[in-house]
């Protein structure tokens, strides 16, 4: 597998509500999405494109395919840090993967893979200005 140590990355950090977490305090599984998707718009914005800049020029970026490995739970309170890494980009495909820690221990690892739509659904392939943004280094 490629190295991700040059690759654009950010980390945000969410505190896990009540709401989010099974009858045992556990964070329920499906709710690690929207902490993907939490953690891949700020990166974006931090490139220099946020989503709805993105949308406003008539595109979406679906994910076609996603996936994640649980390794330890996070439980209601914890303060957990989420990380994007633009892993790998093609003319057609984007691929993030993410890491999920507690004070630096890993409890997941996932990834979620993009395409490029217009607003009527056809596939695109990313422009050069798209390409360019998930190449930068985030700017703080």
């Amino acid at each position: 597998m490629e190295s991700t140590v040059d690759r654009p990355r950010l980390s945000v950090q969410h505190r896990v509500l009540y709401a989010e977490c099974d009858p045992f305090g556990v964070v329920y599984n499906v709710n690690y999405l929207i902490f993907f998707e939490h953690a891949r718009v700020e990166l974006m914005r931090a490139q220099g494109l946020s989503y709805r800049e993105l949308k406003e020029r008539g595109y979406e970026m679906p994910i076609i395919e996603t996936g994640a490995r649980f390794k330890k739970p996070a439980d209601y309170d914890d303060l957990i840090t989420i990380t994007a890494i633009c892993v790998k980009q093609t003319r057609t495909r984007l691929f993030i993967e993410y890491e999920v820690t507690r004070e630096n221990e890993l409890l997941t690892t996932g990834f979620t893979n993009h395409v490029l739509v217009t607003r009527e659904g056809e596939l695109r392939r990313f422009p050069d200005w798209l390409a360019e943004v998930f190449e930068r280094r985030p700017q703080a």
